[in-house]
């Protein structure tokens, strides 16, 4: 409420202003609300999306493993062949 003097009028003002300052209340109340609500929705998108981000990594990395271990198999198989082809067994 302001500082400056309401003179005669202060009786019958004085109940709207406190009425209004009681609606900017609830409103400030209703936009911090909102706005809470808004950022923990934007927190559990950020979450899900750093989720799925982590996910797809984790899936690329146990691939490449894979690929690795198989092409490493491969590479065993010729070897012991190769092996068995110079040195036949007699």
């Amino acid at each position: 409420m302001s500082r400056t003097p309401l003179g005669s009028s202060a009786p019958r003002l004085l109940p709207r202003l406190l009425g209004q300052s009681e609606r900017r209340l609830e409103v400030r109340r209703e936009v911090r609300r909102v706005a809470r609500l808004e950022v923990r929705r934007e927190v559990r998108r950020v979450a899900r999306l750093e989720v799925r981000r982590e996910v797809r990594r984790e899936v690329r990395r146990v691939a490449r493993l894979e690929v690795r271990r198989e092409v490493r198999r491969e590479v065993r198989r010729e070897v012991v062949s190769e092996q068995m082809a110079c040195n036949p067994m007699s």
